[in-house]
């Protein structure tokens, strides 16, 4: 029984980091490979850059898990940050009337710096608030003033044609 335990385990941990690296993929491969480096690309065209891009990131992941001594919890607080540095933009763009392109990029990245260095140089005061709430606090904040400044100025770039791509 504790066999099937441990199996139970390990697949829900694998599954976890399969997502999480999907989704970091997915969205490098959709907002930067098919809005700049080759806008027209077709889903096939996409496949092989999005699985070198996969062993790239996976690399990356256990990297940090194996040459730093608090690795595991730097990869943690990557794919958290990650997570949670996109969940302003996610529910922005499926509230929203008319989100911005702006904030939700300077949200994302903003987010994702916090969640980095929330895990990397936190401090013992720094860990009573959890990567989780910095890090969406930080991307909504980001996220509200950025569509302010925008509604009031005008976008600065222009919205990719293939948005809904």
């Amino acid at each position: 029984m504790s066999g099937l335990i441990l199996v139970a385990i390990i697949a829900a941990t694998q599954s976890t980091a399969a997502a999480n690296i999907n989704a970091g993929v997915g969205v490098i491969m959709r907002d930067v490979y098919k809005r700049f480096l080759k806008p027209n690309a077709t889903p096939e065209e996409m496949l092989k850059p999005s699985r070198t891009l996969t062993v790239i990131y996976g690399a990356i992941a256990i990297g940090f898990s194996l040459w730093w001594q608090y690795g595991a919890g730097l990869a943690l607080a990557a794919f958290t940050g990650f997570t949670f540095a996109i969940f302003p933009s996610l529910m922005g763009s499926l509230f929203l009337k008319n989100p911005s392109n702006q904030a939700a990029t300077i949200s994302i990245i903003l987010g994702l710096m916090t969640s980095l260095y929330w895990g990397i140089f936190s401090s013992n005061w720094m860990t009573i608030a959890h990567t989780v709430f910095v890090t969406t606090g930080v991307s909504i904040s980001i996220y509200v003033i950025i569509s302010i400044i925008v509604k009031q100025t005008g976008p600065w770039w222009r919205a990719s044609s293939s948005r809904n791509v």
